[in-house]
Order: C-alpha cells, then structure tokens, then sequence
C-alpha cells in the first residue's frame, strides 16, 4: 500500500477519523493525503465578477487555514507525533465532494479511503449512501469509515463478514495485508439461513481456495444460522470483542441501512467500531 486518501470536513468528528488514518499509514509505510472539497458560494447573478471571485477566494483560504491548523497545530498529541513521523499530502479544491475525491484518488492511486462517520450524516453516508454507490464503485478502493464513538486500540481483533464467495478474495487479502500489520487475530464470519443444507459444502470449498494462498491457523472461522444477518453479525461482533469489521458492498440493502436513520437499532455495533467496505466488482 502506497497512498491512503483522508477526506475531511475539518469536524470534530473527522479528527478523530484521522488517528485511524495515520495509524494504518503508519504500519503500512503509506502516504496519507488529506483532501477537502468546499462549495462555491450562492451568489446573487447580479453580482460583479470581482465580488464572485472574492468570495471563492475567501472559501479557498479558509479551508487552507483550517487545513494548516489540522496538521500543523493539532490538539491531539498522538497525532502530532504521528504526523511527524509520516509523509503528507494535501488536496483542496472547490466543488462536489463525491466528484473530487474520485478524481483525486485517482489522480494519486489511493488504494484506500479512511474517515470519519456520524450517525446517518458525515462524509461517509454521501459516499456509500444508495444514490451514489454506482459512481463511487468505478473506482473500486476499500473504504473504512470511523464513527464517532470508536476507541483505537490496536485492532486487536478484526473480522470479514464473509458469503463464502470466490469474488471476496481479492478483498481479503486486502483486510490481511492491513490486519497482519496490526497483528490482529483474524476472523471469518458466515451467517447462513437455516436449514442449508449446502453451507457445509461451500465452507469447506472457500477454506481450500483460502488454503491456496494462506495458512488457515490464520483465521478463526465463526459461523452461524440465522435468517437476519444484522442481528446475527451483531451478536458475532460484541460476543468476540471485534475492533474492525469488513465485507463486500453488494450487500448493498445492508449497507444503505448503516447510513441511514434505522443505524441506532439495526446496526448499533457501527457506533463503537469501524467498518472496512470493500467494493465488488
């Protein structure tokens, strides 16, 4: 990994996004580039051109001030060290957030997103949010989002939620590169319908096909009947202390519902964890 992309509003919210950024920079030896996008003013069309151009002007410095702040004056001590510690890079430009942090991923090769989530609003829910899936998964880069609530502590234990399909592979490796970094136990979820007959089969197909490429002491395999996969992933989560899960976003129903107003009852794990969205192909 060479490049992680780090889109911030300058909340609250994304400062603490940001500790998880720099972490995995740090252990994956990667660039972290900061990129804000902010709106172009509402202007009255009688304006003079000068004054409309004043106007971006001030946006454009404002947001440079409050980039400045983030990485040269940041109250979070762990942050300071790290930014010292890692290379940086900044992009700030004017316009919609979605279509400039496609373009500035892939103007820079960013081979992962890290920010910040806060219950149904935030940078995250615009990027996964069901009206902007079909443009964000052109460009195919995992993205973990951080809520509010998380506490760091290492990524002890990390988890992919698994459908036991040869698509994932790809993405699992990705979770791990990352989790190996951390040295973290890793586990694989499945939740299956019950009275299945065929699960067993597929277990053991996916476990050789993993058997191809890693050794399977590796993983901790945890799996489960049950006909509503939330609960069942949620229950999974808090019963085996897991700091970070992941998974594939054609679960697409599933991911709607983590950005939407339903994320307190249905997905309450998300408040206290973050979740790693790998995009299929």
């Amino acid at each position: 990994m060479k490049t992680i992309l780090f889109p911030t509003d300058f909340s609250a919210n994304a400062n603490h996004a940001l500790l998880y950024a720099l972490k995995v920079a740090d252990k994956m030896n990667a660039e972290l580039r900061f990129f804000h996008s902010f709106k172009i003013p509402v202007f009255d069309t009688s304006m003079p051109l000068s004054l409309v151009e004043g106007l971006i002007e001030e946006e454009e410095k404002s947001a440079h001030d409050k980039m400045q702040a983030v990485i040269n004056e940041n109250p979070d001590p762990e942050i300071r060290e790290l930014l010292s510690k890692i290379k940086v890079g900044v992009t700030i430009k004017k316009g919609f957030v979605i279509e400039g942090i496609l373009e500035d991923a892939e103007e820079h090769y960013a081979d992962m997103i890290v920010m910040g989530t806060k219950g149904a609003g935030g940078l995250a829910a615009a990027i996964l949010g069901s009206n902007t899936t079909s443009v964000i998964a052109q460009l195919e880069i995992p993205i973990l989002a951080v809520p509010e609530e998380a506490l760091f502590n290492g990524f002890q234990r990390t988890a992919f939620a698994s459908n036991l399909a040869e698509d994932e592979l790809p993405a699992i490796e990705f979770f791990v590169n990352v989790s190996e970094a951390f040295g973290s136990q890793m586990y694989i979820f499945h939740v299956s319908p019950k009275d299945n007959l065929d699960e067993l089969y597929k277990l053991e197909f996916f476990k050789r096909r993993l058997s191809d490429k890693w050794d399977l002491e590796k993983f901790m395999f945890i799996t489960m009947e049950n006909n509503d996969i939330e609960n069942a992933l949620h229950y999974l989560v808090v019963n085996h202390k897991i700091d970070m899960l992941a998974m594939l976003t054609h679960h697409h129903g599933f991911f709607r519902r983590i950005f939407s107003s339903s994320l307190t009852n249905k997905m309450a794990y998300h408040t206290h964890i973050p979740l790693f969205a790998f995009h299929s192909k």
